[in-house]
């Protein structure tokens, strides 16, 4: 199966996109912001001090495509306590302008990090807000953050050649999940660059699904994205399936912090993990009359005439991963 073997070298070569300054690991947080403050300067403590909430953002922005808990094969951009080294200067000011540089002008010009770049390619311009940039920001310049267990000293990749062991199922659903959204949104982001948003939608409408079974032969699983508004009939969320998306929107909506379910039975174990919105996603299901520019709404028209996949917002459940696999 040609597209199979196609899937498991792009797990090896998914592109450097999403917003890589940003994107960083979960990190320890520490429960005392003064005692992290006494030690910067009075020009330096201008910016907040709000570790909890530049970590929530990075959180909700960036773990999409940096998730501290895959191997250094999995990734799709380098791991962000490299990112954090590479930038890193003695004060605040220097490192916040060092991002926004590179931020505001994506090329290899303005990267300190042209080695990942040659790896993982550059990626495309992101819009965020001024002001969630410093917050994220001040959380990278002065909290900690979780390092993959292979940063010190084991390199070694988990491959996905190889047969991989796991704690719980919770980690073995969320790993089906990550792998199979990274060969998708390396997928979508490469189009997007190379070819623009319009090209993007008519790969979503041939290849998404592919691509997606592929996977799902990788895992030896059932893997599916579902939704109560899908753009493709396809996609329509079943009606045990829409009980947890509501579900995981009342997490969501109400700040508590949103875990897989799981439910079994004697031989098979059912996930359930919501697909959450970031401003890349509003390019195509954002509001038609803002984010959503008017050829690519034309376009949506054409190719998905029952697209009920619009009017979000950012940090929103779109959809879930409805993943099944045996114990």
């Amino acid at each position: 199966m040609p597209i199979l073997v196609q899937i498991l070298n792009m797990l090896k070569l998914i592109s450097f996109f999403g917003l890589s300054i940003l994107f960083l690991f979960s990190c320890e947080s520490t429960s005392n912001d003064t005692q992290i403050a006494k030690h910067f300067s009075n020009e330096e403590l201008a910016y907040p001090v709000n570790l909890e909430q530049g970590k929530r953002l990075m959180e909700s922005k960036c773990y999409v495509c940096h998730n501290p808990k895959l191997a250094e094969s999995q990734l799709i951009a380098p791991p962000m306590i490299a990112v954090k080294d590479a930038y890193m200067s003695e004060d605040f000011a220097t490192f916040l302008a060092n991002m926004k540089n590179w931020l505001n002008n994506p090329d290899i010009a303005h990267s300190k990090m042209p080695d990942a770049i040659d790896k993982y390619g550059i990626m495309p311009k992101q819009h965020y807000p001024e002001e969630s940039i410093e917050l994220i920001a001040n959380f990278m310049f002065r909290a900690p953050i979780e390092e993959p267990t292979w940063w010190n000293g084991n390199t070694e990749s988990n491959s996905q050649n190889k047969k991989q062991s796991f704690d719980s199922y919770e980690e073995k659903g969320l790993h089906f999940a990550t792998t199979t959204k990274q060969v998708l949104g390396k997928n979508l982001m490469g189009t997007i660059q190379r070819e623009g948003t319009l090209a993007a939608l008519t790969f979503c409408n041939t290849a998404a699904i592919p691509l997606t079974d592929s996977m799902a032969q990788v895992h030896n699983a059932k893997i599916k994205r579902v939704s109560d508004k899908p753009r493709n009939p396809n996609n329509q969320a079943n009606e045990n399936e829409l009980k947890h998306i509501e579900y995981f929107k009342n997490q969501l909506n109400s700040g508590k912090e949103v875990k897989p379910i799981l439910e079994e039975d004697a031989d098979v174990v059912q996930f359930y993990y919501p697909i959450e919105t970031n401003s890349m996603c509003l390019q195509c299901h954002g509001n038609t009359n803002k984010e959503i520019n008017s050829d690519v709404v034309a376009q949506l028209r054409q190719l998905y005439p029952l697209d009920m996949a619009v009017g979000y917002s950012e940090n929103q459940v779109r959809g879930i991963w409805s993943i099944s696999f045996k114990k």
